[in-house]
């Protein structure tokens, strides 16, 4: 389709989708369509209608918008990127790619509280969150009881680890 000659009143044009016709017989994107790869394609968040509308690298058509496919997240409208904390996004929902991370204006994704970062892509619970199995229990020396991540016996959650010793083997106060 790029650098298409068109005719506004022919019929296969009027079935053409993201580009338009002027009445000198030249085409143009519309507007928020790009050109891409010699087609016309529609920007991030545009209608579509099949995958193959969708050419920007790492999108797909999801219920008629291109979007950024699972794990990508827009850093523009043309523009996917794997999904990462602390590395801007533009779209709030890009942090429900990352359990348990949440949206912040300045950071982009962040581990939600009683989280913590344990990679660039997993937020892990704290000791002492409720979880749902003992797969969520990712904190070395740590175990499931209860529903919820515990240090093993003997073992005290400091510093978002589980380090060998109990509270009262450590001399520490509590008051």
């Amino acid at each position: 389709y790029f650098d298409l000659k068109c005719n506004p009143r022919d019929e296969v044009f009027q079935e053409a989708q993201f580009f338009s016709c002027t009445e000198d017989g030249k085409c143009f994107c519309q507007p928020n369509y790009i050109a891409l790869n010699n087609k016309y394609v529609p920007l991030l968040n545009e209608h579509c209608t099949e995958n193959k509308h969708c050419l920007i690298d790492f999108s797909a058509c999801v219920n008629d918008k291109c979007r950024c496919k699972p794990e990508y997240a827009a850093q523009a409208n043309n523009l996917c990127l794997p999904t990462r904390l602390n590395y801007k996004c533009k779209f709030d929902d890009d942090c429900s790619k990352i359990q348990n991370s949440k949206f912040s204006e300045f950071k982009g994704c962040i581990c939600r509280k009683n989280y913590y970062q344990q990679t660039e892509t997993i937020c892990s619970p704290n000791i002492g969150r409720p979880c749902a199995s003992y797969m969520d229990c990712t904190v070395e020396n740590s175990v499931y009881i209860d529903n919820s991540c515990q240090c093993m016996f003997n073992f005290t959650f400091i510093s978002n680890k589980c380090l060998p010793g109990s509270i009262t083997s450590m001399n520490v106060r509590l008051n």
